[in-house]
Formats: structure tokens, C-alpha cells, sequence
């Protein structure tokens, strides 16, 4: 094999880039290029194998600085397409306060029969099961997923495991509770208020200091402070209500005051005394979020973007090499300017509408690539065979389950095309038929 051959095949799949579009680039500037068959013959024999022993030393080294102590931990699912028909989820599992991602699971649908919605649940409980035979795993923050809070319910095996709920989502749902209430032409006054409600959600489970009673009094604060009402009687934990803001003026009080007892101060009511929702307090107490996840799955469309589709193999190795990246350069400092002073650079917030300063940092080094190229062709030197022999399927793969996604048996191509008929090929077939009987 030339060493060539070998060496763009892992650049390619190390830099997160699409076979087809360097192979069409090669085309374009006339120059000879490895096949595709090749290319993906190198991935299963040697490129994946290499990066995943890699992840998994990684992994290893994460999880042994432990040493017995007790993890904060935050998971997230993250589909491979951007509708409601995906293939793979990756379930991925970071330390907030290092900063790191201990594990990634990537389930494919075969896995749970076809259904989709059940792929977040199964990634959950493996990724918990795989991580509590190294780790004592104190809380885990999760989204609002009913199945997996029915799990860490009822599995003994989590029994010992906090469950909060990453409190960013809880806001957005009130956020939108809000807004949709505001579209009732008797409510719109509620419309100004939708961010400083979700903003006192937030303030109240940071100041319960895990008291769910403590929590539920802040929150109903929001129905005494949007009428101007700033003190009040009595909070049904027993301490004086009154709001913990200065006092405010006309200068720094932007929205207009509702009318206590008015169709939209009822429609307030209702959303922050939902009886379901206040349920859902003792997940937000401990006021945490999985944030940190969330900026992962959007460095992940570097390697595993949703719009391209790739195997079982591929997508597992590109998920594996997003975590090394993102954990080789989580420490990175901000960059100086030419004066040792700190870089900053302006963007934009859709939501918000405004600009804002955010840190500018260092330029990634990619240090381990070096050696993850020398494994790659270490991997190749001592294997004894041809790259046409024969590779069994590893025992994990769910193509051992069946071998479409869709788990029903292909048809042939003449099958296909011999059954399907286009109504525009029917009606040119009709007009032919009359033309030519006339």
C-alpha cells in the first residue's frame, strides 16, 4: 500500500471532512485520488479501530482522576438529522465543572425497534450503566425526557443518583407559556413580561439552595411584583413577602404594570400555579444546567453534521474524535493582542437583538493528531493481510439486528421500478397512446 494512500484517508476522516466532496475537489483539479471503495475498506480496518482505542484510553485517564470522589455530571441526546426520522443518537456525557466529556453512546434505531423517540433512553441507561462500573455518580443533569425520568425512578440501580433537570429548558417552556398566553388580545399586556418571568424562574431555583418550598415562595412573587405590588402579607413558606429587587423608579422600569385581576394577570396565574408544573420543582433546585452539553453537540457538527448520512462505523468514530478534540483544547486561553492585552470579538444575539463582547480564544494546535496518524499506520504495519479480506461484524453492530434501518427486507431494483409509476409518466404514457390511436 502507498503511504499516501493511507495517509489522505485519515486526513480526511481526522479533519471531519466528507469523502465525497474531497474526492469531487480532487476531480476538479485533476488529480488522482484514492476510491471510494478504498477509502471506506481503510475507515473499518484501520482509521475507526485506531480512534476509538484512542477515545477509549482517553476515557480511561478521565475517569481514574476520580479516584472515588463523587461526580457532577450533565447527558444530552443528539440525533444525527435534523427531522423526525433519525438513524443514530449519540448520548453524550460531560463534566460541568472540568469541563471534559467522560463518555459517548451512539444507539441506532434498529436498537429499539424502529421507534425513534426511544433511542434517548437507551442511550441514557447504557452511558449510566458503563459509567457507575468506574465512577460513584452523586447528581445527573438531564432535559425534561419523561422516559428517563421514569427510569432513574424506578431502576434500583440509580436509586442512589440525584436527577435534576437543566434549568435553561425549564425557562424556555415558561417563556413560551407566556408568549402564547400574550397572543389572547385581552393579554397582550403579558407579552413585556415574558423575559423577566423566565428570568425569576431562573432567580428562584438559584436562591432556594434546594428547598423546593423555598422555591415555589420566590416563584410566586412574580404575581405581586408584575401588578406593583412589592410587599405582601405572607409566602406560603411562612416567611414576609416582599420583593428582593431596589427600589425602582420610572427610569428603570422600561414595561408597563398589569392590572391586578385582569384576563392577563389570570393567564399568569394559571401558567405559574400549574399544579403539573410545580411538581417539576424538586428537578430545579439545585439550580443546574447542561449548557455545557449543548455548545459539545454544536462542535459536533464539524465532524457528524445532520445533513450528511454516514454509517454505523463512521458516525461512531467522528463522534469519538469531536469528544478528543473538545477535551484536548477545553483549557485553551484567551488570545492576546499585539500589546499582551486580552482579544475580544463582537457578535450578534437573534434573540436578544444586540451585540455583544465574547473572549477570543487561542487558535486550537491539534497536538494529538501526530499521534493519532502514527497509531493509524502503526494499525496497518502489523496487520498481516490483504484489505479485501473478509471483517466480521463486530458484536455491537446493529446491522446483526437487520440490515436496513427500516427493518423490512429491500426488494430488487426491478421490483421497485417494475411497481412504481409516476402520474406523470401515466398521463404522457395516455396521450402517446391516443396520438398514436388517432
Amino acid at each position: 500500500m502507498f503511504a499516501g494512500n493511507l495517509q489522505i484517508a485519515a486526513c480526511i476522516l481526522l479533519s471531519g471532512n466528507s469523502f465525497a466532496k474531497i474526492k469531487l475537489m480532487f476531480q476538479f483539479a485533476n488529480i488522482a485520488n484514492i476510491s471510494q471503495t478504498t477509502f471506506y475498506r481503510m475507515q473499518n480496518l484501520y482509521l475507526a479501530p485506531t480512534i476509538d482505542h484512542f477515545w477509549k484510553t482517553l476515557q480511561a485517564e478521565l475517569l481514574s482522576a476520580y479516584q472515588g470522589e463523587k461526580a457532577l455530571l450533565s447527558g444530552d441526546g443528539r440525533n444525527d438529522s435534523p427531522g423526525h426520522s433519525s438513524q443514530y443518537l449519540s448520548y453524550n456525557v460531560g463534566d460541568p465543572e472540568k469541563k471534559v466529556i467522560v463518555h459517548t453512546e451512539v444507539v441506532d434505531v434498529r436498537e429499539v425497534n424502529g421507534k425513534s423517540p426511544n433511542m434517548e433512553r437507551l442511550g441514557f441507561e447504557r452511558s449510566m450503566d458503563q459509567l457507575q462500573k468506574n465512577i460513584v455518580i452523586d447528581e445527573m443533569v438531564t432535559d425534561a425526557h419523561s422516559q428517563i425520568a421514569a427510569v432513574m425512578k424506578k431502576c434500583d440501580k440509580f436509586k442512589g443518583v440525584k436527577h435534576s433537570w437543566d434549568l435553561w429548558h425549564g425557562g424556555k417552556n415558561i417563556h413560551k407559556k407566556v408568549v402564547k398566553a400574550s397572543q389572547n388580545k385581552k393579554c397582550r399586556d403579558l407579552l413585556p413580561w415574558a423575559s423577566t418571568i423566565r428570568n425569576h424562574f431562573w432567580y428562584a431555583a438559584k436562591e432556594s439552595k434546594g428547598s423546593e418550598r423555598k422555591m415555589k415562595a420566590i416563584w410566586f412573587g412574580i404575581l405581586h411584583h408584575v401588578v406593583n405590588e412589592h410587599e405582601w402579607l405572607l409566602n406560603i413558606d411562612g416567611t414576609y413577602g416582599k420583593c428582593a429587587h431596589s427600589p425602582l423608579t420610572e427610569e428603570n422600569q422600561q414595561r408597563p404594570w398589569i392590572q391586578k385581576g385582569s384576563p392577563a394577570h389570570v393567564a399568569l396565574k394559571g401558567i405559574v400555579e400549574d399544579k403539573r408544573f410545580l411538581r417539576t420543582f424538586s428537578y430545579y433546585v439545585n439550580f443546574r444546567h447542561s449548557g455545557f452539553v449543548e455548545s459539545f453537540h454544536s462542535h459536533l457538527l464539524m465532524y457528524a453534521p445532520k445533513r450528511h448520512a454516514y454509517t454505523y462505523v463512521a458516525n461512531k468514530a467522528r463522534i469519538q474524535l469531536a469528544a478528543i478534540d473538545f477535551n484536548k483544547h477545553t483549557n485553551r486561553k484567551q488570545a492576546l493582542d499585539k500589546d499582551g492585552k486580552p482579544r475580544f470579538e463582537v457578535k450578534y444575539s437573534k434573540q436578544s437583538k444586540r451585540f455583544y463582547p465574547t473572549a477570543k480564544l487561542e487558535p486550537k494546535k491539534y497536538e494529538y493528531i501526530g499521534e493519532l496518524q502514527r497509531q493509524i499506520f502503526q494499525s496497518r504495519q502489523n496487520d498481516y493481510g490483504h484489505m479485501s479480506w473478509h471483517v466480521s461484524l463486530d458484536e455491537n453492530d446493529p446491522r446483526r439486528i437487520h440490515s436496513t434501518r427500516h427493518l423490512v427486507t429491500r426488494p430488487s431494483l426491478s421490483q421497485v421500478t417494475a411497481q412504481y409509476q409516476s402520474r406523470f409518466a401515466t398521463s404522457q404514457s395516455h396521450e402517446l397512446t391516443g396520438s398514436s390511436n388517432q
